[in-house]
C-alpha cells in the first residue's frame, strides 16, 4: 500500500489522459525501476495478483542493485480504483485505470479469477487493455486473465495457456487463438501467459531472471522457498498429484513422499 499511497501522492490530474506510446521502446538502463501494473476487479483470484506481486516485491531486497534503485515498483489496478474483493474476501487497495497509466508501463500483468466473466463487459476495462498495451514493454496473464486480454484483442495469433480447466473453454470463445493445456507459462515475444494460480509466481521468476540474471532470480526463489525453475518438466497438471488423488487411503503415501 505504500508504493500505491506514494505514486497517488505523485500524479495530478492534468497528466490523467496520457496517451499510449505505439513506437519501439527503448531499452531500460540496468539500475531503472520498473514499474509493474496488475490489473484487478472483484472477484480476482488473490494468489494471480499477489503471487507476482511478492516476487517483485521481493527482488527488490537482492543486495547489489545497481545505483541502489528499486528494481520494480508494483501497482494495482482496477477500473474505479479503490478496495477490490478477491475472491477470499480480503480486499486489494487499487489505483484507477487512468491514474495508473498516468506513468509509464514496464510490464502489464492482467489477473485471472473467476470475477473474470463479470469483467469481460466492463468495456471501460477492455479498451484500456487494449489501448495501453502496444506501449508497454511486455504484457502477461496469469491464469484466467487470458479471457480478458483475449476479449481485449491482444491473443489473436498467439499461443497462450490458462488454468488446466478453463483450456476447452477458452479456445472455444475464442477460436482464433490456440490455448495450450501443459505448460506453466508461455511467451511470445512481449506477451507472457502462465497456467492456474501459482503458476503466475513462476512467470514473474521468468521476468525477473530476464530482467537481472539469474543469480538475483534465485535469490527471490530462496528467500520464497519455492523452485526457480520446477523438477520434473513445466507441466502444471501434476501426475504425482493425481496418483495422490486416486490414493484416498493413503497406502502409498510413503512411497509418494
Amino acid at each position: 500500500m505504500a508504493a500505491l499511497h506514494a505514486e497517488r501522492d505523485g500524479i495530478n490530474d492534468n497528466i490523467m489522459s496520457v496517451s499510449a506510446k505505439t513506437g519501439p521502446l527503448e531499452p531500460m538502463p540496468e539500475n531503472a525501476t520498473r514499474r509493474v501494473v496488475i490489473v484487478v476487479y472483484p472477484g480476482v483470484t488473490l494468489l494471480d495478483a499477489a503471487g507476482p506481486s511478492q516476487v517483485f516485491s521481493s527482488a527488490n531486497e537482492v543486495p547489489g542493485s545497481p545505483g541502489e534503485a528499486l528494481r520494480y515498483r508494483v501497482v494495482l489496478a482496477s477500473p474505479d480504483g479503490g478496495e477490490v474483493e478477491t475472491d477470499t474476501g480480503i480486499t486489494l487497495g487499487t489505483l484507477p485505470l487512468r491514474q495508473a497509466s498516468a506513468r509509464p508501463i514496464d510490464t502489464l500483468i492482467v489477473a485471472g479469477g473467476l470475477g473474470v466473466f463479470d469483467a469481460l463487459e466492463e468495456k471501460t476495462l477492455t479498451r484500456w487493455i487494449a489501448s495501453r498495451h502496444q506501449a508497454c514493454r511486455r504484457v502477461a496473464t496469469t491464469c484466467m486473465g487470458a479471457f480478458l486480454a483475449a476479449e481485449a484483442g491482444l491473443l489473436a495469433g498467439q499461443t497462450v495457456t490458462t488454468h488446466w480447466r478453463r483450456v476447452e473453454e477458452l479456445q472455444a470463445r475464442y477460436p482464433d487463438i490456440r490455448v495450450q493445456c501443459d505448460p506453466l507459462f508461455t511467451r511470445n515475444g512481449k506477451l507472457w501467459s502462465s497456467a492456474g494460480v501459482t503458476a503466475g509466481i513462476d512467470l514473474a521468476l521468468a521476468m525477473v531472471e530476464e530482467d537481472h540474471g539469474h543469480h538475483v532470480a534465485m535469490q527471490v526463489a530462496q528467500s520464497l522457498v519455492v523452485f526457480l525453475k520446477r523438477p520434473g518438466g513445466q507441466s502444471q497438471f501434476s501426475n504425482v498429484l493425481a496418483a495422490q488423488k486416486d490414493d484416498s487411503g493413503g497406502t502409498f503415501s510413503d512411497l509418494h513422499a
